[in-house]
């Protein structure tokens, strides 16, 4: 959508500079005194001109002042009429350590003006944020697919940084600092479970992440939305920031939505399942233990939750009594764990080798169907097929044809998300992972 907006402040305001960056807008602004509840405006109005096409815009604002305590507060100017005053909220997840961060829910609705204020006079200059991602909702033909692997669990496909950024305005991190996993941490965004555009939903917390953060590139490894699209963050090894400055030796998921109030879908957890199970394979991560995580001092379950860490007393951490990864999803985690150790990709398969080469399924991701092939030519002894979900159930197919070198499957009925086929021969099982769109 297009959007028309001055941008007009309040008489206590002093407005510094407009800096204009391809898809943003920062606004320093000078509080000189305390604000009023109502208070008079300013005649005068910075033209910001005509914003670029985006789904939504990102608000964030950012101090530089560590733990500053104020709060801020927008409004908007649609159809002529001002609405009522809405505060930022408070960053508490991560640590800021030269500066203190806010942010609002995503402005989706069109209008002509905004005006900020805060509730109190600081002393310090304040940078509102204004972020317009541009990424298409499209990830389908853009999805990395990698079917090699170390363990028995093939990596999921997932949408990479050109994928979901495809103009290159979210470069990762030049310099990143590796880290051993010995935990997988499960987050939720805490923001809108509803979008039309889940990838500017990424580079928009890229955005306030690097931009209004000041982190080195987006806090977590992995993002999954509601469909079930993977999309790589910092990716493998690479430590993060997500775990309350308790980084070390973790992996960060963080599920697109807020589950304080919503559900996750069944989509989103059959692929946090298998990325967890991939992951479990890959580190030796035991799914149902516990085990000690040195740099936040805790015995922590291996799937642990952001919450987990809130009763770290460690010199390094920075907890902070966070609700994350929501009630709903936090409830889901026992089940989850139980799913991964069901995975029949965690357990001990009898290759041939000449199928642990070749067998390959396509198209993946699926729609209607999928062909499974192996250049070897021996489908001929394939004594039964299964398609089981990540919970390890199986679910009903239908087998369309047999071939030569390939089996075509109908999976036209299944629900979008993450499924394993299972093909037994005489010589032993071979498993192979597929998403279905």
């Amino acid at each position: 959508m297009k959007h028309f907006i001055s941008l007009s402040f309040l008489l206590a305001f002093t407005f510094s500079t407009a800096l204009w960056a391809q898809n943003s807008l920062e606004l320093k602004v000078n509080f000189i005194q305390s604000i009023p509840e109502e208070s008079g405006f300013t005649s005068a109005k910075y033209k910001a001109g005509e914003f670029p096409e985006a789904p939504f815009i990102s608000l964030s604002a950012y101090v530089m002042a560590h733990e500053l305590n104020t709060n801020l507060a927008y409004r908007l100017q649609t159809g002529g009429k001002w609405t009522s005053w809405q505060y930022m909220l408070p960053n508490t997840e991560g640590e800021t350590p030269d500066r203190t961060t806010f942010y609002a829910p995503y402005l989706d609705q069109t209008f002509e003006a905004i005006q900020f204020r805060a509730d109190q006079a600081l002393n310090h200059e304040v940078v509102f944020r204004l972020f317009f991602p541009s990424a298409s909702p499209e990830t389908r033909g853009k999805m990395k697919a990698a079917n090699d692997s170390i363990c028995n669990c093939q990596k999921p496909s997932f949408c990479g940084r050109n994928c979901w950024c495809p103009d290159g305005d979210c470069p990762k991190d030049s310099n990143p600092a590796y880290t051993t996993p010995t935990h997988i941490i499960i987050h939720h965004s805490a923001g809108s479970s509803v979008s039309n555009n889940w990838p500017a939903v990424v580079t928009a917390i890229w955005d306030f992440h690097v931009n209004t953060n000041g982190w080195s590139d987006v806090g977590y490894n992995w993002l999954i939305d509601p469909n079930g699209v993977i999309y790589e963050g910092r990716g493998d090894r690479v430590l993060g920031a997500h775990f309350s400055c308790m980084n070390s030796g973790t992996t960060g998921i963080c599920m697109l939505g807020n589950f304080e109030t919503a559900q996750p879908t069944f989509s989103m957890i059959s692929s946090l399942s298998y990325l967890i199970a991939w992951e479990a394979c890959m580190e030796n991560i035991p799914p149902q233990d516990s085990r000690w995580h040195t740099s936040s001092q805790l015995n922590l379950p291996s799937v642990s939750s952001h919450r987990d860490g809130n009763t770290s007393t460690a010199t390094n951490g920075c907890p902070k009594g966070t609700l994350c990864p929501g009630a709903n999803l936090y409830a889901m985690l026992p089940s989850i764990r139980q799913a991964v150790a069901s995975n029949p990709c965690t357990g001990t398969l009898g290759f041939a080798e000449a199928w642990k080469k070749d067998l390959y399924i396509y198209p993946n991701p699926a729609i209607n169907t999928i062909e499974v092939h192996q250049e070897s030519g021996l489908i001929g002894m394939v004594k039964e097929l299964e398609i089981r979900n990540t919970a390890g159930q199986k679910v009903p197919f239908t087998q369309t044809s047999l071939q030569a070198n390939g089996i075509e499957i109908d999976v036209n009925h299944l629900p979008s998300g993450i499924y394993f086929l299972r093909v037994i021969t005489e010589k032993g099982t071979v498993t192979r992972s597929f998403r279905k769109n």
